[in-house]
């Protein structure tokens, strides 16, 4: 106990006494109050209120691991409740305490403030509150690593599963492609009955084949936006990029007879991944022209304009089925979720969430307005501004 000092920082209402129960040494604090003076007896000052019949040394030994309450004489009621500490080669005890007080008047009555107050009413306390502190420490450290023995593992397996994963999906494109183009041969040389069983099972197959290769071509896209990091983004034209998703749908533009309108005049550069920005454009446009009307000749209007706040907004409008949002809101956006339940159209649920994925890595944002049988429209926000790209 001869760091005083320590004690008088930790505990500002302490008493050190020797066995003759003279004071040594004292807090500032209690020293602010009560006046004591070295060399003076404890019992001049103060008196043991609790535990009962604490008079000597050896009886306040007995009593260190017990909550201690001290009268203080001449002050009224004024009393201190604490507890006492001693080392067992020493023969001094250690009195640790805080004056007990109901509310910021009696601070006052006693001319104190918090700064007087100590931070324990016992060394016991102190310790127990390091010991912790230090266990708690401790135990973070030791799960931050295994968290990166974890997470070291985990890249490893993600890298793995990476590998596995593009090697399956385009092996297996490989053979669907295969699959497809012999079957549509067969449909187109052999001398096959209109109508024959023969007939209804080559058209089953060659639609199988067909549905394979574009929940492969889905997959494949998908595992791309999930993993790949983040996106170099650059400014594309948004007409340069509509072309190109024309040309690949080609087929399915001219087999649904549908009518394409553009109005890109006031804003044609986006800032985005350009590979990203073709998938999305492809699949609004795949997603139109699959859930077009049959009542009635598909349009798809394309118009982008300039906001106030230096990005685009990029408008996708058929007049297809449309979607009933009252009861299909939850399920947009969902991955392997269908919102339509149309016998001969095919699909995998993955279009709309690859497109919500692929809008947002590009730091995008998506909305839907759709009404039943009237059609529907998705509006598309990026930025423009070179400046947006750190």
């Amino acid at each position: 106990m001869e760091d005083h000092s320590f004690m008088n920082d930790l505990f500002p209402f302490y008493v050190l006494l020797n066995k003759e129960l003279v004071i040594i040494n004292f807090g500032k604090s209690i020293e602010k109050i009560y006046g004591l003076q070295k060399g003076e007896s404890f019992n001049k000052y103060f008196e043991v209120d609790r535990p009962i019949s604490v008079k000597t040394f050896d009886d306040m030994l007995g009593y260190k691991d017990s909550p201690f309450i001290i009268n203080c004489l001449g002050h009224g009621d004024q009393k201190i409740r604490g507890q006492m500490y001693s080392e067992a080669d020493t023969d001094l005890i250690c009195f640790l305490g805080t004056p007990l007080v109901s509310g910021m008047s009696d601070l006052a009555r006693l001319n104190l403030n918090f700064t007087d107050l100590p931070i324990h009413d016992s060394i016991g306390q102190f310790l127990l509150s390091l010991q912790m502190h230090q266990t708690a420490l401790k135990e973070t450290r030791q799960m931050a690593e295994k968290m990166k023995v974890s997470y070291a593992r985990l890249e490893e397996i993600n890298e793995s599963l990476d590998g596995f994963i593009y090697k399956l999906t385009h092996d297996l494109r490989g053979s669907a492609i295969n699959l497809f183009n012999m079957l549509e041969m067969l449909q187109q040389n052999l001398d096959v009955e209109e109508n024959s069983n023969n007939d209804t099972v080559l058209g089953y197959a060659h639609k199988s084949s067909k549905r394979l290769l574009q929940t492969i071509k889905d997959f494949i896209e998908l595992s791309k936006a999930e993993h790949s990091g983040t996106r170099v983004r650059e400014l594309c034209s948004i007409s340069t990029t509509l072309a190109s998703a024309k040309e690949d749908l080609q087929i399915e533009i001219k087999e649904s007879d549908c009518e394409i309108i553009e109005n890109l005049q006031e804003a044609d550069a986006v800032l985005v991944a350009p590979d990203d920005f073709k998938s999305i454009i492809q699949n609004l446009l795949s997603n139109s022209i699959k859930y077009r009307s049959e009542d009635r000749k598909l349009k798809i209007v394309v118009e982008s304009y300039m906001r106030s706040d230096d990005t685009i907004h990029i408008s996708f409008s058929d007049n297809g089925i449309g979607i009933d949002l009252k009861t299909q809101k939850r399920k947009l956006f969902q991955m392997f979720s269908r919102l339509h339940s149309i016998p001969n159209i095919s699909g995998t649920g993955v279009g709309l969430y690859l497109i919500k994925k692929l809008i947002e890595k590009n730091r995008g944002s998506i909305l839907i307005e759709s009404e039943v049988d009237k059609g529907t429209s998705f509006s598309i926000v990026l930025d423009t501004e070179l400046n947006k790209m750190i």
